[in-house]
């Protein structure tokens, strides 16, 4: 299957997402994101300073010092993959996670062609 063919075409709405890591910004550019932690997620939010916060508590993880803010636009993922958080609540809506959450969750890898990633 080609990426392409992950794309829903149909969605129409727009909502910019954001992952914040401790991981260096040439890293994500070449690998993009890759689902880790105990849900096999990528985490978002659509709060970029949320983000900024969870890179710097990445930081005590990995003790790497970079803080990377990534961006993507939730057009340009697979809408099967997006769900609630399930680290926090029962809902299973990724907008609806956002609204009551600050973040949703991604099943699968985000292709780095369809990033924007900025080292702070």
């Amino acid at each position: 299957m080609k990426y392409t063919d992950l794309i829903n075409e149909e969605n129409d709405e727009n909502i910019v997402l954001y992952h914040g890591t401790s991981e260096p910004a040439d890293k994500i550019k070449k690998e993009g994101l890759k689902p880790s932690g105990n849900h096999r997620a990528v985490f978002l939010t659509d709060n970029p300073e949320l983000a900024i916060h969870y890179a710097e508590t990445d930081q005590d993880r990995t003790n790497n010092t970079y803080i990377t803010l990534v961006k993507v636009n939730s057009k340009d993922l697979n809408q099967n993959l997006l769900t609630g958080d399930a680290d926090h609540s029962n809902i299973e809506d990724w907008r609806e996670s956002l609204s009551a959450e600050d973040q949703c969750m991604y099943l699968g890898d985000i292709h780095p062609d369809i990033l924007s990633v900025e080292e702070l």
